[in-house]
């Protein structure tokens, strides 16, 4: 769902181009992420890999850093997950759902709002992008 996904692919690519980010290109990672997805969305522990964790994809993702560019991409990336299965949640249980356009419209409207509310490694990628 969050990699194989033409929707939900086309939300990282979008997120990816508005935030500068490469990294969130779903092209861009590598098969040991992909195989992480594969664990995750199936929950049958045969298919994770024993030496890819989540972690390991979280850190492709955003990078291994502590400097404001991958604090920030972690935090746009947690975004971009919890928004990404808020949609499926409202598509299975309440029967509603939205366009890609609309996820990632709502993506950077709360990417703003996080900032605002002072999440400053965040507001160091994207604060130049919100006149986009």
């Amino acid at each position: 769902m969050l990699y194989e996904c033409p929707f939900t692919c086309s939300v990282w690519r979008a997120i990816s181009i508005w935030s500068g980010l490469v990294s969130f290109l779903p092209e861009h990672w590598s098969e040991t992420s992909i195989s992480i997805w594969s664990g995750l969305v199936s929950f049958l522990p045969e298919h994770w890999s024993e030496t890819s964790t989540i972690a390991d994809w979280f850190q492709q993702l955003a990078g291994p850093g502590a400097d404001a560019t991958a604090k920030g991409a972690r935090s746009l990336a947690i975004l971009v997950v919890w928004t990404i299965w808020s949609e499926r949640n409202a598509r299975i249980f309440k029967d509603e759902d939205r366009t890609a356009d609309r996820l990632v419209q709502e993506i950077r409207d709360t990417a703003r709002l996080w900032c605002t509310a002072g999440a400053r490694h965040l507001a160091t990628l994207v604060a130049q992008h919100f006149s986009e």
